[in-house]
């Protein structure tokens, strides 16, 4: 009988000394290449040999196995520890990572993960409700650039409801690239956020937010932080009061009144850092209290759209002062080229920037190229530039698709009115 494609994954065929036999792969725990034979290790403890090379083996497994190095294939799901240069097995076996396969292991180990955990919120199982967390959390890793781990005040992964939750402990992340922190939800996803409060210190590395760290096709809605947000490394992705980085989604009636900080080339927003998707992001009805700092710094947004997005922000109001050292600007820092619009929003913080070489201010959106404008309100009382670039009232540079916008006409401009 011929075996579909998935019915051939599910089950491997390993020809033996006498006989062609078939076992189930997930009842497989590794692989290990002993000179000329290779030994297959099953969960229950029973082994098997044969002489088929590893490689034609490799050929026939499901997405869950992985290469930890020449002669070792191991089945993820059996994986207690993974570590920065081996991983022990649930039979208490440690088995040695290559060194030129580690970052490729922990990216695999990574994503599968992330896979599992998407089969469980498929089910909409659950939710997390009302919950309250008042200690510290601080994860460090070894070889940070490598592996990641959110880290949150009540859940690193969500992809179910979290509603009416509280944070007030601090929460530090030194986990690399990916090692996003928050104070309800380190990775969000498919899911719904509302009703939330921080109050901790968040700092990380990778994306950083008062209630979400990482953000996928979610709404967070009717949430509040007024802990300390911070991007600590020079790699910072994104850094936002309520979101670090928001993909696919939407963030509507929550407030921020605590400083927010970016670190490097980070987009860094008084509500959300980043916002983009392949087709919307909308940011509504939010307010920011806060001092934003940061690279591209905006006082809802620090960046609207990347590629081939358009995003959406409206109703929104920022009190808190702006310093950037790209682009700096009261509603929103840098909109890539045609990729949002912004409407019926005000702002009345400072706007400043502290940067040397090209740099965009203004009272309302640093730098938005091809973006409309429309309803808005520059209350600022001052835009400055110490590198000696031009400001503007309301937008640098274009000043086409602007419509209904005013600006105080007091405002200071440079230091001058």
């Amino acid at each position: 009988m011929r075996l579909k494609r998935e019915e051939r994954r599910h089950r491997l065929f390993v020809q033996t000394n006498y006989e062609r036999v078939a076992v189930y792969q997930d009842q497989i725990m590794y692989f290990r290449s002993d000179n000329q034979r290779v030994k297959l290790l099953f969960h229950n403890g029973k082994e098997m040999s044969t002489y088929m090379p590893l490689y034609s083996l490799e050929e026939e497994l499901g997405p869950e196995f992985v290469k930890l190095k020449r002669g070792i294939i191991v089945n993820m799901q059996y994986v207690k520890v993974m570590g920065p240069s081996y991983c022990i097995m649930d039979d208490g076996v440690e088995l040695e990572i290559g060194r030129n396969h580690r970052a490729r292991v922990h990216r695999d180990y990574e994503n599968y993960i992330y896979r599992e955990l998407s089969k469980r919120s498929d089910r909409q199982e659950g939710s997390i409700t009302e919950c309250l967390n008042s200690g510290n959390l601080h994860i460090v890793y070894a070889e940070a650039d490598t592996y990641a781990t959110p880290a949150a005040g009540i859940t690193a992964f969500a992809y179910a409801p979290v509603s009416g939750c509280t944070n007030e402990g601090t929460v530090t992340n030194e986990d690399g690239d990916y090692g996003h922190a928050a104070g309800i939800a380190g990775y969000l996803s498919d899911s719904t956020v509302s009703g939330c409060t921080n109050t901790g210190k968040i700092v990380g590395p990778a994306c950083t937010g008062g209630i979400a760290g990482y953000s996928q096709y979610c709404s967070v809605i009717e949430s509040a932080n007024a802990g300390t947000v911070a991007g600590s490394t020079s790699a910072a992705r994104s850094t936002g009061g309520i979101i670090g980085e928001l993909y696919e989604g939407n963030v509507t009636k929550c407030c921020n009144t605590a400083q927010v900080s970016g670190a490097g080339t980070s987009p860094t927003g008084g509500i959300v850092g980043w916002v983009y998707g392949d087709t919307s992001g909308i940011v509504s009805e939010n307010w920011n209290s806060g001092a934003v700092t940061g690279n591209n710094a905006g006082g809802i947004a620090g960046q609207l759209g990347y590629m081939s997005d358009k995003c959406q922000l409206e109703n929104c109001y920022n009190l808190g002062a702006i310093s950037g050292t790209a682009y700096a600007g009261g509603i929103c820092g840098f909109i890539s080229s045609g990729h949002g619009d912004i409407q019926d929003s005000y702002s009345t913080g400072i706007v400043k920037l502290n940067g040397t070489g090209f740099a965009d201010a203004a009272g309302i959106c640093g730098n938005g190229v091809n973006s409309a404008l429309s309803g808005c309100y520059a209350l600022n009382e001052s835009v400055t530039n110490s590198s000696g670039s031009s400001v503007e009232r309301v937008r640098r540079w274009d000043h086409n698709n602007l419509s209904g916008n005013y600006a105080w006409n007091q405002m200071l401009l440079k230091d001058r009115p």
